[in-house]
């Protein structure tokens, strides 16, 4: 099995054999042998740690030998993804798109379970009765939405003809809001609870939910194949497990987002997101939350 898997990396594109693999619902061919050091750059916040961790439960249960070396880092998304084109580090974490799926090896596990595709939005404090009055797209088309401008849903918010105001950098998002540049930055729901907690002077918006499905997965360069093979058969098999749903659910502010999605109190506005990428494996139950 194993001397077939290396035979396959060798006699195709690097990308092949892994790919294959995805096409499945859930992976669970036995992985090859790993024995290296891998490389990722990483901030310092709580969506790193959270998808550092899945990393980590991922490569245990797949049992190969390997080393972490974390970098610590406030490099930009898309420094990072030249870094991974580049073979300078081995794995990122990012909302999918076609353009990622294309040059990246996608392991398309959703690690939030699809919870980054409900958004709310991050405003000033006091701000409030700007929204109180939104109810569909074309409301919301009237208000200006903060977003970095290499994130995935900035393309996606505007497509839908949302009036979006970009930002070079996470940081600035926040900066930026606070000066009035713009009136509400969308963000993942329970992103939108910890940064109202954590930054002075903004609120979570309390009306509103947008929805799009948006799932973030692991990527891995594509000079790593073995290591996309091992993550893929690790993942899955958290999956089956259930170790993925208690990593997920012991996030606090992923408790209080779903808390507040199974309350069904926002007005709901749903969005399209036409660069969604066809391998996004929607019908498969397991990788979703059931709310």
């Amino acid at each position: 099995m194993l001397s077939a898997f290396r035979h396959a990396i060798k006699a195709f594109a690097p990308r092949t054999a892994v790919q294959a693999l995805l096409l499945a619902p859930l992976a669970c061919t036995t992985p090859s042998i790993l024995a290296d050091t891998i490389t990722i750059h990483s901030r310092d916040d709580a969506t790193a740690r959270y998808a550092l961790n899945i990393f980590e439960m991922a490569m245990n249960k797949a049992q190969a030998p390997y080393t972490l070396n974390i970098q610590k880092s406030k490099k930009s998304a898309i420094t990072l993804r030249r870094m991974l084109e580049a073979g300078k580090t081995d794995v990122i974490w990012a909302t999918t798109s076609q353009a990622l799926e294309d040059k990246f090896i996608a392991v398309r596990i959703p690690l939030y379970k699809g919870l980054m595709g409900y958004r709310t939005l991050l405003i000033q404090s006091g701000s409030q009765p700007i929204f109180d009055d939104i109810n569909n797209l074309t409301d919301l088309q009237k208000v200006s939405l903060g977003q970095v401008h290499s994130w995935a849903d900035t393309t996606i918010l505007e497509k839908n003809g949302l009036n979006i105001v970009k930002v070079t950098k996470h940081k600035s998002l926040f900066n930026k809001l606070k000066k009035g540049d713009f009136d509400a930055a969308p963000r993942a729901i329970h992103e939108t609870i910890q940064e109202a907690q954590v930054y002075d002077g903004f609120a979570a918006e309390q009306r509103l939910l947008l929805h799009y499905p948006q799932p973030m997965y692991l990527f891995v360069s594509a000079h790593k194949p073995e290591l996309a093979h091992q993550l893929i058969y690790g993942l899955s098999k958290a999956v089956r497990d259930g170790s993925l749903d208690v990593l997920l659910y012991r996030e606090s502010n992923v408790k209080q987002a779903i808390q507040e999605l199974k309350r069904n109190k926002r007005t709901l506005i749903e969005l399209a997101n036409p660069d969604l990428p066809s391998k996004t494996p929607l019908g498969n139950k397991q990788l979703w939350l059931s709310l």
